[in-house]
Order: structure tokens, then sequence, then C-alpha cells
């Protein structure tokens, strides 16, 4: 074929390349030996008549070449970028460049990877010089396999004198004027490309040198950065609080000096750094020189509590607005305030997440037990008057969740709504504890008796005693055993109201007292069919506790010569018939005969544990 005309040896190479390209699309991947042949072929023939081909169609050769992992490229590369008419059509023409750098980054053999690495960074100025169209991933690609040292030489050797670079492919060169040369295309590119690939790496003290003028450098920077100092801080013990403190400016400058704004993932990587930080989750230490530069560039910085703060406000203002952050680091920073008890911030990070995840509550990590990041909200929140409507919705949405709070809990919430003035919501939270507990007898029914009483709701607190105990008033059946409900239910009533300004009502004393004589009804025909246990003696000393307060407190205190203190002595004598002597009802006897009934107030009376 060597007298042939020059478009016989471009038809040549057109069948060649069309070949390689069926073979191509029609197997996934060829054996090496089938790539290794058919490179081969195509190699010699492009070689041998290049100077027949047209443009077009060599860098067609050229991207078939790189595509089957063919190297040695110099020759054909030198005669693409000689045309006259290479840069007619930029996008095209770089298509063969990225096909070199693409096999660039194809794993090989140890002695193969630096000379790959070498014709790729040749690859790449050539491109750059040309003012083609390199793909940034490829480049960031192919910049992190240099290693820091490297890239830290590149770094420096943007901001050099200009150097002489050949028109081709010069690989044989010492690695300092590969990187000078490369360095003096693109010199603020490669400077950032650098910076990110050193962070990318672990090592963000370029990128911090590149944020001292950030209104000019591109997103990425910062997000590299940041990614790398919240690495830092999540996995070294030495300077991680430095390395945190350094992120939350970096962040300040992406917002307030430039017109871009944070991402999920950027956000998420700060969150991660925050969580860390607090929890003191440090692990394997890094080498002290980084660490010490980084504790000098944080020096003077404000208090980490304090940037932590600013950053959630920051966030909270965001998410005003649409939903920057993803739920689950949504539910970090929500667990990071709720740890460092900042309720108000804690606040509006949960009521976000309702109004953007409400499919995802409660919100925090649980399993059976209720997190404990719902209940401290909770508390919270009931010990502010003004955040009572944030506590309801708060119940509302464990319960729904199929938590359920502890006794103590509700009683607490119940007394708040009822000092809050939401007495039907109170009602609302027994009835559903009543509904979802098997027992809510003792303590809490007598609570919420006194938190009812306490709020002059006479009749809903007799109410609720009836369902606390499971026990209807009006329905006193001596046919049948009398249940020690019943009588629970007598003694909590008259003993609770007794320490209330109820008993300064007739009609409710007069109520009281009727229920004083069922519970003495009930008695004996309890202790006729069984015999006296602790319980039981518990239970008369509180309903006779209560019936002498309400004795003393009708009368506003005794005289000695009054036909009350006989009444009062009646009742005293009963209770020690029944149960012996009674140190709290001695003692309330004795103390309202020495009170003056001039100055007796209706919560003079010495109050005991029963």
């Amino acid at each position: 074929m060597q007298s042939a005309p020059s478009d016989l040896y471009r038809r040549y190479l057109y069948l060649l390349l069309k070949r390689v390209e069926h073979l191509d699309a029609c197997e996934n991947e060829l054996t090496d030996r089938r790539r290794s042949t058919q490179a081969s072929i195509l190699h010699e023939a492009a070689q041998r008549h290049m100077q027949y081909l047209d443009t077009p169609l060599l860098g067609r050769a050229i991207y078939r070449l790189a595509r089957l992992r063919c190297l040695s490229l110099h020759d054909l590369v030198d005669e693409f970028v000689s045309r006259n008419d290479l840069l007619l059509d930029p996008g095209s023409a770089a298509q063969p460049f990225n096909a070199i750098i693409e096999s660039c980054l194809l794993p090989r053999q140890d002695r193969e990877n630096e000379s790959s690495l070498r014709l790729g960074l040749e690859t790449m100025r050539l491109a750059f010089q040309f003012g083609l169209p390199i793909r940034g991933a490829q480049t960031q690609m192919l910049l992190a396999r240099l290693g820091n040292m490297r890239l830290h030489e590149l770094y420096h050797k943007t901001s050099a004198g200009p150097i002489h670079a050949p028109n081709g492919l010069s690989t044989n060169v010492s690695w300092d004027t590969l990187l000078q040369r490369i360095a003096q295309t693109r010199p603020k590119y490669l400077a950032e490309r650098a910076a990110v690939a050193l962070c990318r790496s672990g090592d963000p003290l370029v990128a911090l040198q590149l944020l001292n003028d950030p209104s000019c450098l591109p997103y990425d920077v910062f997000a590299a950065a940041i990614s790398a100092l919240t690495w830092w801080a999540r996995e070294s013990r030495q300077g991680y609080k430095e390395a945190m403190s350094l992120a939350h400016q970096t962040l300040d400058k992406l917002c307030d000096e430039t017109e871009m704004d944070p991402d999920q993932q950027m956000y998420g990587e700060l969150i991660r750094g925050w969580e860390s930080i607090f929890h003191y989750n440090q692990k394997s230490p890094k080498p002290n020189s980084l660490a010490d530069e980084l504790s000098a560039l944080g020096q003077g910085s404000k208090a980490l509590p304090a940037q932590f703060v600013e950053f959630t406000c920051r966030v909270l203002t965001q998410l005003e607005e649409w939903p920057v952050l993803r739920h689950i680091h949504h539910m970090r920073l929500l667990a990071i305030n709720v740890q460092l008890g900042h309720f108000d911030l804690s606040k509006r990070l949960y009521e976000l997440a309702r109004k953007y995840d409400p499919e995802q509550l409660p919100f925090f990590e649980a399993h059976r037990a209720l997190p404990r990041g719902m209940l401290w909200l909770f508390r919270e929140s009931m010990r502010r008057n003004a955040e009572l409507s944030f506590t309801v919705r708060l119940y509302h949405d464990v319960i729904a969740s199929g938590f359920t709070f502890c006794l103590p809990d509700v009683l607490q919430f119940v007394r708040a709504l009822l000092l809050g003035g939401m007495p039907t919501v109170a009602q609302r939270v027994v009835l559903d504890t009543c509904a979802m507990q098997s027992s809510v007898h003792g303590k809490f029914a007598s609570g919420v008796i006194n938190a009812f009483f306490h709020a002059n709701l006479f009749e809903p607190g007799l109410a609720l005693a009836e369902v606390l105990y499971d026990v209807r008033l009006e329905n006193l059946n001596l046919e049948h055993e009398i249940p020690d409900s019943r009588l629970e239910m007598y003694a909590s009533c008259i003993f609770e109201a007794s320490r209330t300004h109820l008993v300064k009502s007739s009609v409710v004393c007069d109520r009281l007292w009727a229920m004083m004589d069922d519970f003495r009804l009930a008695l004996a025909h309890a202790l006729a069919s069984r015999s006296m246990d602790a319980d039981t003696i518990t239970v008369i000393s509180r309903a006779y506790y209560g019936a002498l307060r309400l004795k003393i407190e009708a009368t506003k205190g005794l005289s000695k010569d009054t036909e009350v203190v006989q009444q009062v002595r009646g009742l005293l004598e009963e209770a020690r018939d029944l149960i012996g002597t009674s140190k709290p009802l001695e003692d309330l006897f004795e103390h309202a005969l020495q009170t003056d009934p001039s100055t007796s107030q209706g919560d003079c009376a010495i109050e005991q544990p029963i």
C-alpha cells in the first residue's frame, strides 16, 4: 500500500476503526489479548499513514487507541496538535485528550503507573495549552494520583514564573519540570484543583490559604475544606476543636462573602463534626505538624458552644424556607441541641421536623422505650407555661407513635394543664392513660384527684376518680364483696379534698361527709369477710385524716370547751378502734387543739405523709 493514494489510506483506517468500534460495542469487555491485538493493528496503521489522515479521523484514531489502553501515542498526539484546523471544533478535538486521561486512570501494573501518570499530566497540559475542555472529574482524579507532596509542589508552582513548554507530548523530563509546565497553563484553576485534592486526602491547609480571598473561589473548594476539617474533628485527638472552629469559619465565609448557599451534603458534614465534638468521639491521632498548624490557624476563635449556637440559628433560618437538611442530619442536630439543653432551638428544630417529615415520628432513635430526647423536650416544655401548646402537641406525637409516658410525667403534665387553664385536655390525658396503662391506682390516682381539687374542679375530679379506680360512686352494693379500689377511692377523695380550699364550700363538705358515711359502711362490710392488712390500715388512716381535717377546717380551729372537740375526739376514737394509735392522726388533733381560732386558716393544719 506504499504507492496507494491518500484516500485509500483514509478508507483503510476508517474500516479498521469501524471494526474496532463494532467489537467494542458487541462485547462488554474485550479480553486483554484481543484488545492488545486490535490496538497493535490500529496503532501501526495510524502511525504509518497519519500524514494522510484528516484531523477528525486522526483524532478518532487516537480516541479509539486510548480506549484500547494503548499508551504509545506521542507521535500521533504531536501530529494531531500540529494541525491548523484543530480548534475549529474544540469539543471534538478534546475527546482524544479526555480518552487518554481516562485510560491513564485505569489500574495498571506498578511499573506502568508512573509512565501513565506522566502521560496523563502531559496530555492535560496540552489540552489546557490549546484551551480544550477537559472533564473536571478526570482532572481531579488525575491530580489525586500525584500524592500530597507533589500536590503541594504543584500548588506552589502555580505562583512561580512562566516556563517554556513544547507544543507536543514530552514525558521524559523531571517531575519538577513536568509540574511547572502544567502549573503555568491554568494557574488559578490548578491551584484550586490541588487544594480540593489535598482536602480529599485529609490536608485542608492549602484550601484554607485560598479561602483568604473567598469571593472568587468555586463552591467545591469550600465543600472540600469543610469536609476535610470536619473529618479531622471526628477522627483526630489533636487539633480537633480548632479544626471544627475553622470549618465553622469556612461556612461563614461561604454564606457571608459569596452569593452561594450551603447544600445538604455540606450541612451534613458539619453536623457530624459537631456531633463528634460534643460526644468526644476522637479516635486515631494524626501527624503533629498538621495538628499544630490547624491549632495556630484556629486561635482567637469564639468558643465552640457559641459557634454551634450560631450554626444552628443559621440552619434554622434556611429551614424556615425549605428543607435544607436530610432527615438523618436534622435528627442529629436536634439530638445535639437536646444534649446541650438548648430548649428554644430544640423546639424550633422539632417543629420543622414535623413540618417536613411527619411520617418519621417520633424523630429519635428508639426501640421499646420512649426516646430520651422526646422525654427531655416534654419535661422542659412543661416547666414553661408559655410552651404548653407545644407540650400538648408533643404529647400527642408520642402517643400516636405508640409510646407512653411514665405515670409521674403524666401527673406533672396534668398539673401543668390545669394551671394553664386547659382542664378539658387534662381530662383527656387522664382518660388516655387509663386506657393505655394496666393499673393507675396509688400515687397517680391520688395525684390526679388532688390536682383537680386544687384547681377547684370538684365534680370533674370525682368523675375521674371513678375512672381511675374503676368504681361508680353512686353504686354501693353491699350484696357483693367490696373491692379494695372502692375503699381507696373514698379515702383518696376525702383526704385530697381536705387539703384544698374546697372545704370552704358547704356543698362540697356535705358531699364529702356523705362519702365518709359510705366509706364506713363499705369498710364494715369488707372487714366482715376478710382480715385487715397493711394496705387497709393505710386506706383507713387516709380517710380519717381527711375527715378530721374536714371537721377542723369547717370550724376554723377548735376550743377546748366546744362541742366540736367532742366530735373530733369521737372521730379519733373511731379510728383508734379500727387501727390503733396513729401518729399522724394524733399529731393533727394535738395541733388543732393548740391553734388559735382567730388566726386559724384553712391550710394551717399540720401535714403528715400517709
